[in-house]
């Protein structure tokens, strides 16, 4: 017996077929992706695949990031990748070696092994010139990069705001973040100030106002007093 193929259409609420029975798989987001073999589509509102565009890959942001407002979705074609919207139209190019989710209007790009910013018109504002971005990268006007081997922050002019010297940064949460500098970790906020020493064998970004921190294997939850 020859092997069974499924294959795959979209149905609105009411039960009415929007796409016959075509595609070889989908995955369900804040989109709908259809796969046609190793090729992936957005599908519109219309219920068709946006422009007759197909993507060798497709993934949507860990959260919610927007262009103009809108949610992004990460798209590679032959190598290069871009951003469409959750309609499948194309925001920014696949024309970059990588590309991050879009965050407060800006969006971190690599271009010859460095990365940069795109504003949200798509240019090209902060040259690629940092060896790596955080994910989120921005907290406000703030960008955490790696320069040098080492990451500190900048603002979305390319302006220093302070000098890379941890060897990691967490994501900021509640204007604070942790920072490595060798074995330990601190406490900084949105300026590079520091809050607490590195001190302690490991630390998260705060939430609801508390720190959880370890030392050796005993945990910690300490309350973040704000002067």
């Amino acid at each position: 017996m020859g092997s069974f193929q499924y294959k795959f259409g979209i149905i609105d609420r009411s039960g009415k077929i929007i796409c016959e029975p075509q595609f070889t798989g989908f995955m369900l987001g804040r989109a709908v992706v259809v796969f046609l073999h190793d090729k992936k589509g957005i599908i519109d509102k219309t219920g068709h695949v946006a422009g007759g565009l197909w993507w060798d890959s497709v993934k949507f942001s860990p959260m919610q990031s927007a262009v103009d407002g809108r949610d992004t979705i990460r798209i590679e074609k032959e190598k290069r990748f871009g951003l469409v919207d959750i309609d499948g139209k194309i925001a920014v190019q696949p024309i970059w070696e990588d590309i991050g989710f879009s965050e407060a209007g800006f969006t971190p790009v690599k271009q010859d092994g460095k990365w940069g910013l795109l504003d949200s018109s798509g240019k090209l504002v902060i040259q690629p010139q940092w060896e790596a971005v955080n994910y989120p990268a921005l907290t406000g006007n703030i960008v955490t990069a790696k320069k040098k081997g080492k990451w500190g922050l900048f603002n979305t002019a390319g302006e220093l705001v302070a000098i890379p010297e941890w060897d990691a940064v967490s994501a900021f949460s509640e204007g604070l973040a942790a920072v490595q500098v060798g074995n330990k970790w601190g406490l900084i906020n949105q300026s590079g100030k520091t809050i607490c020493p590195p001190q302690w064998d490991w630390a998260e970004s705060p939430h609801d106002g508390l720190l959880r921190v370890r030392e050796g294997k005993n945990w910690s939850l300490m309350r973040i007093e704000k002067n």
